[in-house]
């Protein structure tokens, strides 16, 4: 198994769990991610940014200890992944939640240096809002 590929195997649970040091061990201090282009300030830059956008953001919108992720598709080829999953949670309001994400993932020495996170927007909006 390569480095890359033990990364995903913690970066994961790490963000489920909102695991603030975890997660700083495998991002890059200039990482980027991504988010589609219907959120407001889809671009987020640097470490501290994507940090609270995981662990405070995120934490608003789904129970703690819900997101769960069954992946469909993974593959890890040099410094790129590409990760396909259907992702289950129980959003703040205790509603049931579910929808297909896709990430793409590029390494830098030994972390996580950008992040594409792309889902169903309509799906999400939908049941955010019911």
């Amino acid at each position: 198994m390569s480095l890359n590929h033990e990364i995903l195997q913690l970066f994961f649970p790490a963000m489920f769990s909102h695991d603030r040091s975890q997660l700083e061990k495998l991002l890059t201090d200039d990482v980027e991610w991504h988010l589609p282009p219907f959120v407001e300030n889809s671009e987020l830059k640097g470490k501290p940014a994507i940090l609270e956008f995981i662990c405070g953001t995120a934490g608003k919108v789904f129970k703690k200890g819900s997101m769960q992720m069954d992946i469909e598709t993974q593959a890890v080829e040099g410094d790129q992944a590409l990760v396909l999953a259907q992702l289950h949670a129980k959003t703040s309001s205790g509603k049931d939640y579910r929808n297909r994400y896709c990430f793409a993932f590029h390494f830098r020495e030994g972390a996580i240096y950008e992040v594409w996170e792309l889902m169903d927007s309509v799906n999400l909006q939908q049941q955010l809002r019911n």
